[in-house]
């Protein structure tokens, strides 16, 4: 949401002009955190601010604010529950006391959360917002949220436009000024709605709020305006915060350096556990890790980090108390026999997730780690347990005494990625898989549809089908859901062929080495497959890269990065993915 100042800045007075022209509705910006709830076939997902996934049990155990939220939806009575479709996403505003930030109120919302908005999705993808008032206002009744501040709904009069573009136009430091002394609020609420003698969660017009929210119907604008002074306050309490955290940053950064130092000589496989998957796995792996860094060390070492906890305010410090319900007994006797190593391991967590993609500033030694966290963890969309992937083998590929007889199927190669779209480094892979062994390759497509923009079944069929006709190193191809070894092979079975080898990058060699041990040592099958690694460099040519370029119409860039015999295909790939990004 943008500041009116930059929409009158980007788009200019005409367009302000026009569209305070049009109906509006005016809402209160409360000083909350937000907090969004989507419901799902199997309950409700819950999401923090500005947050693409759901909020998993690493958040919650480094932040315990989330926890009476999620199980008061939770608990929700099926009366409730059955009366909202799948898909629709509530986004709240949640206030936990009466003071949450910067801003004191009188009054706290309906189990502490106000309804703003409420969007329709579909497998992860924003359909249609909901904007019609009454409707918002059903589905706050029926959660039992307080409904949407509404401060003034219709079309501004010309002397409600005439005012609040003054204010637009006066320089910011008059208005700070200004409202040292006088209180936006009342000034506000006399232009817009002069009968109201009280804020939504004040009982007066005397106390400051964070400001005011515009929506536009006609052109689908959305604005903010902020009291002067509020943004003036925000910014001296984030310099006050950056003093608080300077105290102990040093401190931090050294227990971090001594931890890593600690992983460099741990082997990982030990603390591996598979009767746990993702982020309940992540937490136990980090728990034993950091149990046996702190029984390695001396008392004397963690003195100085016992200290700092001197420098910080008791009410700084609550902000860093760990969610213990997630923890095992090893790691909840550390923490409490040693409070100040809340924050340390609270920030062990938050730093070492393993589905990071960003590794700006890690040293090697960290980004190894994480990777390999990845790698063992299983959650990419390419790795499962070792017991999903056992059960895939077992009853896919040998199910109903499947057995091809080995002598009629022709050797060939696999590869397995999800192609989006197919890069000239693809096309490398082939050609070096073929001088490794003379055979051509088996392209295996995973279809699943997370994450990155997925291109229709249609468009990348016909891709393949272009491949397989006009390059001599592919013998074939098909897709499946999910990436595993297990299913590839059975597809490729099925065509008539014999995978002797699958290549693949560093990032995915050490699953298909223990994905391929098992498909044929544990079946009785002589071990005829390997797994090739193929290292990563800096020059690898990145389908990131290629969709980036085919959207940007980056015709240079385009050929470096894509197969000559596939550029025919650009004009559609940008389509899908520009309905992608929609």
């Amino acid at each position: 949401m943008e500041h009116f100042y930059n929409t009158l800045s980007k788009k200019g007075q005409d367009f302000l002009d026009k569209l305070f022209n049009s109906n509006c509705l005016i809402t209160e910006k409360i000083d909350g955190e937000a907090f969004s709830i989507e419901k799902t076939d199997d309950g409700w997902d819950f999401y923090k601010r500005n947050a693409k996934k759901p909020i998993n049990v690493a958040d919650r155990t480094i932040d315990t604010r989330y926890e009476d939220l999620i199980s008061y939806f939770e608990n929700l009575s099926d009366t409730i529950t059955d009366k909202i479709d799948s898909g629709l996403r509530f986004e709240m505003e949640h206030v936990s006391s009466l003071k949450p930030n910067l801003i004191s109120y009188d009054e706290i919302p309906k189990n502490n959360l106000i309804l703003h908005s409420i969007s329709k999705y579909k497998d992860g993808k924003l359909i249609s917002k909901i904007e019609d008032i009454s409707k918002l206002d059903k589905y706050a009744d029926l959660l039992n949220v307080s409904r949407v501040p509404i401060i003034f709904q219709g079309v501004l009069s010309n002397e409600q436009k005439q005012s609040i573009k003054e204010f637009l136009n006066t320089p910011n430091e008059q208005l700070i000024e200004k409202f040292k002394t006088e209180s936006f609020t009342s000034y506000i609420f006399s232009i817009l709605n002069p009968k109201r003698k009280r804020t939504f969660l004040q009982t007066d017009l005397s106390k400051n709020i964070e400001g005011i929210v515009f929506w536009f119907d006609d052109e689908k604008v959305l604005a903010k305006l902020v009291d002067p002074w509020f943004e003036f306050s925000i910014k001296n309490k984030k310099q006050e915060s950056g003093e608080k955290e300077s105290s102990y940053k040093k401190e931090s950064d050294e227990f971090l350096k001594s931890f890593e130092d600690f992983i460099s000589n741990i082997n990982l496989d030990d603390y591996l556990d598979n009767t746990l998957k993702g982020w309940k796995s992540y937490i136990e792996i980090i728990s034993n890790i950091f149990v046996d860094f702190v029984n390695s060390k001396s008392k004397g070492f963690f003195k100085k980090f016992e200290d700092i906890s001197v420098n910080i305010t008791e009410d700084y410090l609550k902000d860093y108390k760990v969610n213990v319900n997630f923890l095992n007994n090893n790691i909840k006797k550390i923490l409490l026999e040693k409070p100040y190593l809340n924050l340390f391991f609270r920030l062990t967590l938050s730093v070492y997730k393993f589905d990071r993609k960003r590794f700006t500033g890690f040293s090697n030694i960290r980004q190894k780690f994480i990777k390999d966290l990845a790698l063992n963890i299983n959650e990419s969309n390419y790795m499962l347990s070792l017991d999903e992937f056992k059960l895939l083998n077992e009853n896919i590929i040998y199910e109903n005494n499947y057995k091809p007889s080995r002598d009629d199927l022709k050797p060939c190669n696999m590869i397995m990625g999800k192609f989006q779209p197919f890069t000239k480094g693809h096309e490398k892979l082939l050609e070096t898989a073929k001088k490794h062994n003379g055979y051509p390759t088996f392209i295996i497509g995973v279809r699943r549809k997370k994450g990155i923009p997925i291109l229709s079944d249609e468009l990348t069929t016909e891709i393949f089908s272009t491949l397989e006709k006009e390059n001599k190193n592919v013998c074939g191809f098909d897709f499946i859901n999910m990436g595993t070894i297990g299913l590839g092979v059975k597809k490729i079975h099925e065509a008539g062929f014999e995978p002797v080898a699958i290549f693949g990058g560093s990032d995915r060699i050490k699953e298909y080495n223990r994905q391929v041990d098992y498909i044929f040592n544990h079946n009785e099958i002589p071990n005829e497959m390997e797994a090739v690694e193929i290292p990563r460099s800096d020059e690898d040519i990145s389908a990131t890269k290629l969709r980036a370029a085919i959207l940007e119409d980056d015709e240079k860039q385009i050929k470096e990065l894509m197969p000559k015999g596939l550029l025919k295909f650009v004009d559609e790939i940008k389509k899908e993915l520009s309905n992608e990004s929609v």
